[in-house]
């Protein structure tokens, strides 16, 4: 009995000692926990401070802008957009054109700039207090181990007393001694509760720092968001005036190569008309020429059966005004035939330039298609292939139409595989 009520003692000793380190442990928990609240007000200080400072700066901007321009605006355009106003920016005027729109993205990328600045703190401050979420819900799961075990150590000794009382005759020293151990026992039970409480009431004051961060880095999200929506406007705004500048150039170049197309044409058909008129003339002259090679054969045929030299030369000096006749003809025809070649050749270039032509017009045809699109900021739809339908195999033997993919006819067993 002495052995077991020393154990007792000493478990209940350790079990103390543990409570109190428990108790130490939450002390300097505590204290940890003010110096990041400290820390933590004083960061939400800089950032209410540094947001001061960014709004003072671009209202300052705003009003010396608005100082050199001497503008008054009337009263329903006075009014801003959330983030704008922040910014000190207004919206901007068709009149003022690209350069306000440049102004204004400077500006909200000067803002978006910030945002990491405000974000990371508060970040900072949501991984301090889900790391002490998590050790408190460790230590949470530990306390339960021990409330367990303190609970089922009660229910035995209830049931001991319980055991004690049923007895004939009572033992009133025993029940005492096991009275005082449940009185022990239900000390350290409070004591472990206390604890609970403890640690419960600090991981809920945790939880709702850890909501109104959350919160507050949602309402900067938000707001980051909503700038960059408008950054992306100003994109989309400035890409659709790029967009139908280049348009319009564009429109002009086609204008122009239509144009040149038509001056290429003209020239074309002058060529080609200028050739008709020379080939017509080649043909005669090799007309001509026929004529005259078939005189100088003639010649040639008389030249041979003439026996008398008084009439041969005379037939030689025949032969030889034929023979400048030929070379004439002959040196005429050369002429035409270069000229033609060179007029091929000048109507060849001109229909290599005129396809030239036509390729350029093609390709700011297609430019000004891909300036439309951006213009009306629809996406270009996918041209849909045409499906060709699945042909049903007919039978070659009976003629009945069989599902695609069959090899052999349903109807008659012939194969439907082509040979």
């Amino acid at each position: 009995m002495k052995k077991e009520e020393e154990e007792r003692k000493k478990r209940e000793e350790e079990e103390r000692k543990r409570m109190e380190e428990e108790k130490t442990k939450r002390e300097e928990d505590e204290k940890k926990e003010k110096e990041n609240e400290e820390r933590r007000r004083k960061i939400e200080k800089d950032i209410e401070k540094q947001a001061e400072d960014i709004k003072r700066e671009a209202e300052k901007e705003a009003k010396e802008s608005a100082k050199s321009k001497k503008i008054e605006k009337p009263e329903q355009e006075k009014e801003e957009k959330p983030f704008e106003k922040k910014l000190g920016r207004k919206e901007p005027r068709k009149e003022e054109g690209i350069l306000d729109l440049k102004k204004e993205e400077a500006e909200i990328r000067k803002e978006l700039a910030t945002f990491p600045e405000r974000k990371n703190p508060i970040e900072e401050i949501k991984r301090i207090l889900q790391e002490k979420s998590a050790d408190l819900e460790k230590r949470l799961s530990e306390l339960s181990d021990t409330e367990n075990e303190v609970e089922t150590r009660v229910s035995a000794l209830e049931k001991k007393e319980s055991e004690l009382a049923s007895l004939g005759t009572r033992n009133l020293g025993k029940e005492k001694e096991t009275e005082k151990e449940r009185w022990r026992i239900e000390e350290l039970r409070k004591e472990v509760e206390n604890n609970r409480w403890s640690l419960e009431k600090e991981k809920e004051k945790i939880e709702r720092k850890l909501k109104e961060a959350d919160e507050e880095y949602s309402a900067i999200l938000k707001e980051e968001n909503k700038i960059k929506a408008r950054l992306k406007e100003i994109e989309r705004t400035k890409e659709k005036e790029k967009a139908e500048k280049d348009k319009k150039l564009l429109q002009d170049q086609f204008g122009k190569i239509g144009q040149e197309k038509n001056e290429l044409e003209n020239k074309g058909k002058v060529l080609e008309s200028k050739k008709e008129d020379l080939q017509k003339i080649l043909e005669d002259v090799l007309k001509k020429e026929k004529e005259t090679e078939e005189n100088v054969k003639f010649v040639e045929e008389k030249e041979k059966m003439a026996a008398d030299p008084a009439q041969k030369r005379s037939i030689e000096k025949e032969r030889r005004g034929k023979e400048e006749e030929r070379r004439s003809v002959e040196t005429k025809k050369w002429s035409l035939q270069g000229v033609i070649e060179k007029i091929e050749g000048e109507i060849k270039a001109i229909n290599k330039e005129y396809e030239n032509a036509k390729e350029r017009e093609r390709k700011i045809v297609l430019q000004i298609k891909e300036a439309d699109v951006i213009i009306s900021g629809e996406k270009p739809q996918p041209e849909k292939k045409e499906e060709k339908p699945i042909q049903e195999p007919v039978c070659l033997k009976c003629g009945k139409k069989n599902n695609p993919g069959q090899k052999f006819c349903t109807q008659c067993g012939a194969s439907l595989l082509k040979s």
